[in-house]
């Protein structure tokens, strides 16, 4: 029993760790802007990623008897598929960071979470529920208060980027959780990645075919924790602690990259954080929790109905 415990602290502090990681490379992705474009910033991550995935693979393998082919015929075609959404996503998201705050960035992101229901109804027609709709109406009140002012609507570039790109995000969540058992997760994982650094590089050679390495040198750190502890070490943390945290657990902790991305923004860029701000952001991170919870709830509602209409 205390080793089952010690196991599941250590499963929800490497989520922990893991939505750090990913809020804080918001921060990373913003200040790296400064020096290279958005496509270039993406070959390279990428780059950097596949390298870490290769090496976790092939420590994977050594402890291993029988480890298999490094990458079957399925993990290849359906991790280029989800490279493909992948690379879109994350091209808007770049795009959109540069034009934004990251705080904003981080929170719109997160809404991908109210917006997976919505796909897998259009797709796979999994059931809607009332109360999914009900977050995705809260969702929309806080991103109008975090991305307007004075109550006029009038969005910026920056976070309309980030808002497609949590479209595509939320395609790319609800295609993972469809196709999740086709293959080893490390190796699909991989196969998306490699998908993404040669889209990326074909578009930047094309878009932006030049840019001085003396551009890239002040933005090699932020490549680094972009693409070896974004795309790679925190990967690993959140499969570790997905196989024994409790999955709304998991989806909640890892949902608060938006808050560690907004405090990151905050602290280190002197991102604005008012009272319209903060009162956006908390509508939207209470829709991306609660909307985890759809099923919990609308038994209670269910119960509260039943019970009114026996008095």
């Amino acid at each position: 029993m205390p080793q089952t415990t010690a196991h599941h602290k250590n499963a929800t502090v490497a989520l922990w760790l893991c939505a750090f990681i990913w809020g804080t490379t918001f921060l990373f992705q913003k200040t790296a802007m400064d020096h290279v474009p958005p496509l270039l910033f993406n070959t390279l991550r990428f780059a950097f990623s596949i390298l870490t995935l290769m090496l976790l693979i092939m420590w994977r393998r050594s402890r291993q008897a029988h480890a298999g082919p490094w990458l079957t015929r399925d993990e290849l075609i359906y991790g280029s598929m989800l490279g493909a959404i992948l690379c879109t996503g994350i091209t808007l998201q770049q795009i959109g960071i540069k034009h934004t705050t990251t705080s904003n960035a981080s929170f719109i992101t997160g809404l991908y979470v109210v917006l997976v229901p919505f796909f897998t109804r259009m797709v796979f027609g999994v059931r809607l529920h009332a109360w999914q709709l009900a977050m995705s109406a809260l969702a929309a009140m806080g991103l109008f208060f975090l991305s307007t002012k004075d109550n006029v609507l009038a969005i910026s570039s920056g976070d309309t980027w980030v808002l497609v790109s949590a479209f595509v995000w939320a395609a790319h969540v609800g295609l993972m959780n469809h196709f999740g058992n086709k293959g080893r997760a490390l190796q699909i994982t991989l196969a998306q990645m490699f998908v993404c650094f040669v889209i990326s590089a074909i578009l930047t050679s094309v878009i932006d075919p030049v840019t001085p390495i003396a551009n890239i040198k002040p933005a090699l750190f932020s490549l680094i924790y972009a693409g070896v502890l974004s795309g790679g070490i925190a990967f690993m943390l959140q499969v570790y602690g997905q196989r024994t945290v409790s999955p709304n657990i998991a989806a909640i902790i890892l949902s608060l990259e938006s808050v560690f991305g907004a405090l990151a923004g905050w602290y280190v860029l002197n991102d604005p954080l008012n009272a319209r701000n903060l009162i956006g952001a908390t509508l939207m991170m209470t829709a991306i929790i609660a909307v985890q919870f759809t099923e919990t709830f609308e038994r209670l509602f269910k119960k509260i109905f039943q019970a009114r209409n026996a008095e």
